[in-house]
């Protein structure tokens, strides 16, 4: 089994242009400087770009990375996709969140990534059905009351049982 660790939120630094907010090149280096105690840009595995206030944040994008992250989150399309984000609000502050799979978890690392990624689109589009990825966002249509996707209300005590029992 491959365990990931997660790292963040990092906030990801932005300039105020024409047309709103824009993700330069100063602004990555910066990002990178302020990451780089974590060992993050050299490590693989799935990151997710967040827009929040506060300790509330909101997925935008996620993303995998079989290459180190420094080589893939900024690359020129994943900008356009954090742009399409940063258009939608001014107000909320982004961020990026980094999974990575723990030491010692073996060669089998980059098939748990791609089932990671899937998984995470899956939860995201269900927090944020605006979620700018373009592949894997067609919402679930179920859900389990109290447990999953469900739509308010207090949680029955089995729900509440099935949940522990579930892991979820």
């Amino acid at each position: 089994m491959v365990n990931f660790e997660v790292f963040g939120p990092f906030p990801v630094p932005v300039t105020k242009a024409v047309g709103g907010r824009h993700i330069t090149q100063d602004n990555v280096r910066e990002f990178w400087d302020a990451v780089t105690p974590h060992t993050l840009a050299e490590s693989v595995g799935c990151y997710v770009f967040t827009l929040g206030s506060g300790r509330r944040f909101t997925p935008y994008y996620v993303g995998k990375s079989t290459r180190p992250f420094k080589r893939e989150i900024f690359t020129p399309h994943k900008k356009l996709r954090y742009h399409e984000a940063l258009v939608s609000t001014q107000r909320r502050k982004p961020s990026m969140f980094f999974l990575r799979p723990s030491k010692g978890s073996g060669k089998k690392v980059g098939g748990a990534i791609g089932k990671l990624e899937k998984f995470l689109i899956s939860a995201a589009v269900a927090e944020n059905p605006n979620l700018v990825n373009v592949r894997g966002t067609k919402a679930p249509k179920w859900a389990i009351n109290g447990v999953l996707r469900s739509r308010g209300g207090k949680p029955s005590t089995a729900a509440y049982a099935f949940r522990s029992c579930m892991g979820l």
